[in-house]
């Protein structure tokens, strides 16, 4: 039932519960609102670093080159290149400069090797021309690319430095005085003084970032894979666009987050890549847990109402449930529907227990009750029908009186027949039931007697064409055979009185009719409270006028009750007819 009581209380818990989820559902969009755009700023911050890392790497070197292009030493070396100097002043002007440079390396940390290269030769290995076929050269030459990728260069001074993997600044040398080229110079740093950085650059956990050329490809000693399309237009879009700063870039197709930022010095990209799902897993992690502590919380919640529920509403609803059984005098199942739990000692125990109680005593009063009413209605009941026994033995002694009179004595003997076969049913007190096959018999020896009295001036029609099994109460239709020759023998030549008994869907109709002169207007009003009555009480104080019918009323509704119906329909000269309608079995 909708409107029980845990029904109610789980619908209130549900209105409690789901308004404090939705708000925390809403309060969780914006904060994870807020934790993914915090996120993409740490993110952003840490690519931020890293450019800002590069971009005073990449300027130191800048500066290192300018400084040795400008420097004294620098120019007195192309000079006396150029002027053809012997032997061994060009080997101590090649010696001075390594120094130089060994000075300039130890003046700055992020510097691996500087060298300088001219024709087919290097300050460090003098001959060889080897360097003129490797692609930093060729880059330089062709493309113009002061910035080489990362590159192994056996140029250097030392084995060790020549295994080691370098990224380079190419440098025109010039002879200021002249503005003549004078060779290329070279300043290499180690590429793991750039890569490792940007390998401890944070995105997600399998996140990687990249340093790139314009064109995309690596810088450092890394393999970042087939990027899209759309990806590689924006970078080189960066070549034309002066705004700095690290950009974002989704990637909907395959689920991915880039960031890039073009850095001024160099042209190169520092770019990263992340799964979306991965870069925001503790977010997603956070909301399936708050998920999940919601529906646990719930579940707590009903799991508690029910609970709850059982121990209030329960008992409740059981009461209410043996209370419609005790409304419906079933107080046999009542009690059983409430002795199925143990009462437990608290309030609704005690509400049990009194309950029951207040069943049990109602129980009591009822059963009492309906005794001594069953008594009162059978003292009733035997009273009414003592009533009719002395008034029609008085009036069938005053026929056999004016019989002997007449000296009929066959007629006399008739009477006495008839009035024995109805003295043998109605003065058997054990019984309040007569069979209609019986009831008829009686009626028929009434009528009999009625006969030998007026002779031809009465006639009696009978139609009785229904079964044996029927039971009605005795001597219920005399007192309205005798109404019916009351008001029609005396005043028409002849008076016919008819009863018809019909048989229908559990009901019983009878039907007595005569041809008289109708009953008297005074006569209907006092039978009206007859008809009206509820009591036999008041059948039994009518006195002796008006006896028959309104006993036949009283006897009727002790019997029936509401189901016993009395109709009567009569008019002047006309005659009279009782209708009466009883349940066949009670």
């Amino acid at each position: 039932m909708f409107y029980s009581i845990r029904t109610q209380l789980i619908a209130i818990i549900v209105l409690l519960i789901v308004p404090f989820v939705l708000m925390g559902f809403f309060f969780w969009q914006q904060a994870a609102a807020a934790l993914r755009e915090s996120i993409e700023t740490t993110t952003v911050q840490a690519m931020n670093q890293y450019a800002d890392f590069v971009e005073s790497t990449t300027s130191q070197i800048m500066n290192a080159a300018n400084q040795v292009l400008r420097s004294d030493m620098t120019q007195d070396w192309i000079r006396s290149r150029n002027e053809g100097t012997d032997g061994n002043d060009k080997i101590q002007q090649n010696y001075r400069m390594r120094k130089y440079f060994d000075s300039v390396v130890s003046n700055n940390s992020f510097i691996l090797s500087v060298n300088v290269f001219d024709g087919d030769w290097d300050i460090w290995n003098l001959e060889g021309d080897g360097f003129l076929r490797s692609d930093w050269y060729a880059n330089f030459r062709q493309k113009g690319l002061h910035w080489t990728g990362s590159h192994i260069d056996d140029r250097q001074n030392g084995s060790y430095l020549n295994s080691q993997k370098v990224n380079a600044l190419v440098y025109p040398l010039a002879d200021l005085l002249n503005l003549r080229e004078a060779g290329l110079l070279k300043i290499n740093v180690k590429t793991s003084t750039l890569q490792e950085p940007l390998d401890k650059l944070t995105l997600g956990k399998t996140g990687k970032a990249y340093l790139l050329a314009p064109d995309g490809t690596p810088i450092l000693d890394q393999q970042p894979g087939q990027l899209p399309d759309t990806l590689l237009t924006r970078i080189r879009s960066l070549n034309t666009e002066g705004t700095a700063g690290t950009r974002i870039f989704r990637d909907t197709e395959r689920n991915l987050i880039y960031f890039y930022q073009r850095m001024e010095t160099t042209g190169w990209i520092v770019a990263g890549t992340v799964s979306e799902k991965e870069l925001f897993q503790e977010i997603t992690r956070a909301r399936q847990n708050v998920i999940l502590v919601a529906a646990i919380l719930f579940v707590i919640a009903i799991s508690l109402t029910f609970w709850f529920s059982s121990r209030i509403a329960g008992p409740i609803s059981r009461i209410v449930r043996s209370m419609r059984f005790v409304e419906e005098g079933d107080f046999l199942k009542g009690n059983a529907v409430m002795t199925k739990k143990k009462i437990k000692q608290n309030e609704i125990g005690f509400l049990t227990a009194n309950y029951l109680n207040m069943v049990e005593r109602l129980k009591m009063y009822i059963e009492t009750e309906y005794t001594q009413n069953l008594r009162r209605r059978n003292a009733e009941y035997k009273a009414l029908l003592l009533q009719i026994n002395p008034h029609f033995l008085n009036n069938t002694l005053e026929v056999i009186t004016s019989l002997a009179a007449q000296g009929r004595n066959e007629d006399i003997e008739q009477v006495v027949n008839d009035l024995s076969l109805m003295l043998r049913s109605s003065l058997r007190l054990d019984s309040e039931l007569i069979s209609i096959r019986d009831e008829i018999t009686t009626i028929r020896a009434f009528t009999s007697i009625l006969s030998i009295c007026y002779g031809s001036r009465v006639r009696f029609e009978i139609d009785d064409r229904v079964g044996g099994t029927v039971q009605i109460p005795k001597l219920l239709l005399q007192p309205l055979i005798e109404n019916a020759v009351k008001y029609s023998v005396g005043i028409v030549e002849v008076a016919v009185v008819s009863i018809v008994i019909r048989e229908s869907f559990e009901e019983l109709n009878v039907v007595i009719k005569d041809n008289g002169i109708g009953m008297p207007e005074e006569a209907l009003k006092d039978l009206k409270p007859a008809v009206e009555m509820n009591f036999a009480q008041e059948a039994l104080d009518i006195g002796e006028k008006g006896i028959g019918i309104k006993n036949v009323i009283a006897r009727g509704r002790i019997y029936y009750g509401p189901r016993f119906v009395f109709e009567i329909r009569t008019a002047a000269n006309q005659g009279t007819e009782i209708a009466m309608t009883m349940p066949i079995g009670r």
